[in-house]
């Protein structure tokens, strides 16, 4: 099946989104009094990841769905816990009047219901957009382009408040409700301080391996990096993947030969020509958009800016 979205549902839309508004700082008066701890119905799990665990709710109030994100508190301390968390609800805040970002619908803290600290979110029905990618084919250049165009605009946005999200891929992208694509899981947002990190012995294991950078996979502890740069080319990966429902490789390390193979190309005098051939199905566009997001130089890598205005 090569389309996925039925007429009417747009990846991408152009019309003017206009969100509740939610200017409140303190998290008390910036989310719903009525969502207390253990209030949600939960009906069942979503995703399973190392931290967090994530569910179906239920709003038993209002039957509205919900995707409840709880901490795995057994496996974190609840230092730590609230320290992701907070980073987590910092990132929402700042973006909360994005029409590509995911809305954090309300906050559960422990209290007399029992349960972990868990995060709320409003529920997308449709699901991610990894789902609607044919294995092998991808989707036609003019709705990938246009689904990966949103989450450019996100990315840029973000990159202009000093944040990078560190795991862009196509499981973290879902069709929103309203049709426009929805950047989601901010559990590794960071906020820089100047223009590059400090990369500690964590920050080498962030990410999905096939969408991580081949300065990132060859990194070491307590040198500095540039995490935009990091994050664009994981934008490279994407729209990648978006077009033709494969990764350009496994991972960009010598241990991978298509990428070995990619970085001749790029190291020769006919790159352009090379990977037209190696990538046959790209556009012209598309095929130098893709060139300039997975620069092995980061210093000269595409901004997600830059792909933005382009796509």
């Amino acid at each position: 099946m090569t389309t996925a979205i039925a007429p009417g549902r747009p990846f991408y839309k152009s019309s003017e989104y206009i969100p509740q508004a939610r200017k409140a700082t303190d998290l008390t008066a910036a989310y719903p009094r009525q969502y207390t701890s253990g209030y949600h119905s939960l009906i069942k799990v979503l995703e399973e990841g190392s931290t967090s665990t994530v569910y179906l709710g239920v709003n038993p109030s209002t039957n509205q769905k919900v995707a409840v994100k709880r901490l795995l508190v057994d496996k974190l301390s609840y230092s730590v816990a609230f320290g992701v968390m907070q980073q987590e609800i910092q990132a929402h805040l700042a973006l909360a009047e994005h029409p590509h970002s995911a809305r954090l619908l309300c906050v559960e803290l422990p209290g007399k219901s029992g349960g972990p600290p868990a995060l709320v979110f409003e529920f997308y029905e449709q699901g991610d957009l990894l789902g609607f990618i044919p294995i092998n084919i991808g989707l036609s250049e003019h709705i990938g382009r246009r689904a990966v165009k949103g989450i450019a605009e996100i990315l840029s946005d973000m990159h202009e408040r000093s944040m990078v999200h560190r795991d862009i891929k196509a499981e973290n992208v879902c069709i929103g409700n309203d049709g426009l694509m929805k950047l989601i899981d901010f559990g590794s947002t960071i906020t820089l301080q100047g223009g590059e990190h400090l990369i500690l012995p964590r920050d080498l294991t962030v990410g999905t391996v096939p969408y991580m950078s081949a300065e990132l996979l060859r990194g070491r502890a307590f040198q500095n990096m540039d995490l935009m740069a990091v994050d664009a080319w994981a934008l490279g990966v994407f729209l990648f993947t978006v077009l033709t429902g494969r990764f350009p490789f496994q991972q960009a390390s010598p241990a991978c030969k298509g990428f070995v193979r990619y970085a001749e190309i790029c190291a020769g005098d006919n790159k352009e020509e090379e990977l037209a051939h190696l990538w046959p199905t790209l556009s012209e566009d598309m095929l130098l958009i893709c060139m300039a997001l997975l620069d092995l130089n980061p210093v000269l890598r595409m901004t997600a800016g830059e792909a933005y205005a382009l796509l």
